[in-house]
């Protein structure tokens, strides 16, 4: 009998363990299927009188306990109103019907996409994405005709959120209709605090003989302040804030610089550790209905770096500040590409030699794959260039291949 029940709880374990990586549409193991396979092994066992009552009870509780599991992440329900919404003209009287379906895609806490279909007119989100929230359905962001633009109707009158906390419901796709007219939500593992690792190795540094770190570990911090814009308007103010961790391993003859040829690009090209915060000043959502966008970000960094000087290696630290402009390219569910231009303004280290402010131009385009269709890994191909603008020919280029993990969506 105790063998019995330890194999049961041992299922249990295995099964919690399972769910936490599996995907639903992918046939994998969700509430349901467990719950159903453990209440039948109880009646099993209830037929053959092999468990005693009392034992039968606390494997339920146990059952009870894990099935209020999916509950408790619950964020809300968002439902169809089931009444004639009015259809605005910019210069007509307004005229009413009955919608027949909406069709959502939510992204990171966005209605990305939304079609309302009222017979055969199609009604879309023209530019913005529409915050998943109640208070930012309440509002009026306008949905408009497909066909004439002058037509439109307002989200108020097609939906209603019903929140239960204020978690940001996690990414889905999903229709409504008058037969189906609600969906619960379920919250979503991190979007708003997203920590980010990547482990690369620059392929000029192992095999071209550059000054290049062979192995960089990248450590980001990215927290959401808000996801509020203005109604039908793609425009964010202050989005989000950056901190990105950077330790790179040289090859021996690069650990250092020679003060006696020391270049403020060496800086950049052979420090072994870094450290950035950015603060973000615009996001623009380009192009319609697509999480892609172009963004404007504002930050300082720190720069450690090795120095041989009269025969002794000294640890210096040069300021910096940068701004950035960058646009984040979504193909599909599988690929994308990260463009982005930095301009950094890099001071004298704290060393008594080449003083002053130095201006470095540092663009990169990164190229990405996501095997499993989502951001929680990726593999990325990364060409990196820096160019002194204040002295020429001491340009240098890094490029970067390696792996790149979410730890922030990774649930156990």
């Amino acid at each position: 009998m105790k063998i019995k029940l330890k194999a049961l709880l041992l299922t249990i374990l295995c099964s919690l363990f399972l769910s936490s990586f599996a995907q639903p549409e992918q046939g994998g193991f969700n509430k349901d299927s467990i719950t159903k396979l453990l209440t039948q092994f109880i009646k099993d066992q209830t037929k053959k009188d092999s468990v005693k009552n009392k034992q039968i009870d606390s494997i339920k509780k146990i059952i009870d306990l894990y099935a209020k599991g999916d509950q408790l992440k619950e964020v809300g329900v968002i439902r169809l109103l089931n009444k004639p919404i009015a259809i605005h003209h910019s210069t007509m009287a307004n005229f009413y019907s009955k919608v027949d379906s909406v069709k959502i895609f939510s992204n990171e806490g966005f209605i990305l996409a939304i079609y309302v279909y009222i017979k055969d007119s199609v009604f879309v989100n023209t530019k913005a994405p529409i915050e998943l929230s109640a208070r930012r359905i309440a509002q009026k962001d306008r949905l408009r005709f497909s066909g004439d633009d002058k037509y439109y109707i307002e989200i108020s009158d097609v939906l209603r959120y019903d929140h239960t906390n204020l978690f940001s419901p996690d990414n889905d796709e999903f229709v409504l209709t008058t037969a189906n007219p609600s969906k619960k939500l379920y919250k979503a593992i991190g979007i708003n605090d997203i920590f980010d690792i990547k482990i690369f190795s620059d392929v000029l540094g192992l095999i071209g003989g550059k000054s290049n770190g062979l192995v960089q570990t990248e450590a980001n911090y990215k927290h959401i302040i808000h996801r509020s814009n203005f109604p039908n308007c793609n425009l964010f103010f202050f989005q989000y804030f950056n901190i990105n961790l950077k330790a790179s391993k040289f090859d021996s003859k690069f650990k250092s610089s020679d003060s006696s040829k020391y270049l403020r690009t060496d800086l950049l090209q052979r420090n072994w550790l870094s450290l950035d915060a950015s603060l973000n000043l615009l996001n623009i959502y380009l192009p319609k209905r697509s999480p892609s966008h172009l963004y404007f970000d504002i930050g300082v960094g720190l720069n450690n770096s090795n120095i041989v000087k009269q025969k002794d290696t000294i640890s210096t630290i040069s300021k910096s500040w940068f701004h950035e402009v960058g646009y984040c390219v979504y193909r599909n569910d599988i690929l994308g590409v990260n463009l982005r231009s930095r301009q950094i303004y890099n001071y004298s280290p704290s060393i008594d030699y080449n003083s002053g402010l130095t201006f470095f131009w540092n663009p990169n385009i990164e190229f990405f794959y996501t095997p499993k269709g989502n951001d929680v890994s990726k593999l990325f191909f990364k060409i990196n260039y820096v160019s002194n603008m204040n002295l020429k020919n001491s340009d240098f280029m890094q490029i970067q291949v390696g792996y790149s993990a979410k730890l922030s969506s990774i649930t156990f």
